[in-house]
């Protein structure tokens, strides 16, 4: 029995501590100036121990109220974990900068090019399908252990069709009911009204996402909050909870921003 239990205890700090918390922590940009202020504020409380009474009390009391300032705003702070960009435009294409093209039989390829009219400074992917149909083509951006880990992405867009211009989304889940893990695929489709639905297709759901309108025209903003769809969608019928970002996929007609993988 300890034996079994010594096991189950290892492989539970290998998938879950080692292997997520560990990554988490040292891909944090702040990471590193954590610990700067956490050495210093050990040096200042080293110091003031040393003094009198009234030092000590001012100087713990400052340094209580500067941790506090700093877990609060680290806490409402939303980081950048990392960024899908397109600078390489037009000098290369996707499928050489990290994407994979995956085709139907009997369609014609996608072509990709520069935006021509962004929302802002930045080189925006313009994508056009030559196939009307949904499952014309998948332009898919697998993501680093690192990036994987992200709660939110943000980006803007310009659809050309509601029905078939989408941007999914593969995460990983795992179960409260102890059964493991599992993946799944949210389609983000647009619509006026914000709702979910379970579509045909294995392990698959829509969210029809409003968006926010941007000043430039046809183009709209969108946030995901990753652990938010996943409780309203595949969380509904078995109880399960986000775990990581696997994969952006994009299909139909559209152009899109750089694309941010947020905390």
């Amino acid at each position: 029995m300890l034996r079994r239990f010594s096991k189950r205890l290892a492989a539970f700090i290998t998938d879950h501590i080692t292997w997520e918390f560990l990554v988490a922590l040292l891909a944090r940009p702040w990471a590193s100036g954590v610990t700067a202020v956490l050495a210093a504020a050990a040096t200042v409380a080293g110091w003031a121990h040393k003094q009198p009474l009234y030092v000590t009390l001012p100087a713990e009391a400052v340094l209580g109220l500067a941790a506090c300032a700093l877990l609060i705003s680290l806490s409402l702070k939303r980081e950048r974990i990392s960024e899908i960009r397109f600078d390489y435009l037009p000098e290369r294409s996707p499928e050489q900068s990290g994407w994979k093209l995956v085709m139907s039989q009997g369609v014609n390829q996608p072509t990709f090019t520069l935006a021509g009219d962004p929302p802002d400074t930045e080189k925006c992917l313009y994508v056009r399908s030559n196939d009307h149909r949904i499952e014309s083509y998948a332009l898919d951006r697998g993501l680093e252990l690192h990036e994987s880990l992200c709660s939110a992405v943000e980006y803007s867009a310009k659809l050309a069709d509601p029905d078939t211009s989408i941007v999914y989304a593969q995460v990983r889940m795992t179960s409260r009911e102890g059964k493991g893990d599992k993946d799944g695929w949210i389609a983000h489709k647009f619509d006026t009204d914000a709702s979910v639905r379970k579509e045909p297709y294995p392990e698959e759901w829509s969210v029809m996402v409003p968006g926010r309108p941007l000043p430039k025209s046809g183009w709209r903003s969108f946030m995901w909050s990753l652990p938010e769809e996943v409780e309203r969608t595949f969380g509904t019928e078995g109880g399960w909870v986000y775990k990581r970002l696997l994969r952006i996929r994009l299909r139909g007609t559209l152009s899109i921003t750089p694309i941010q993988l947020l905390e």
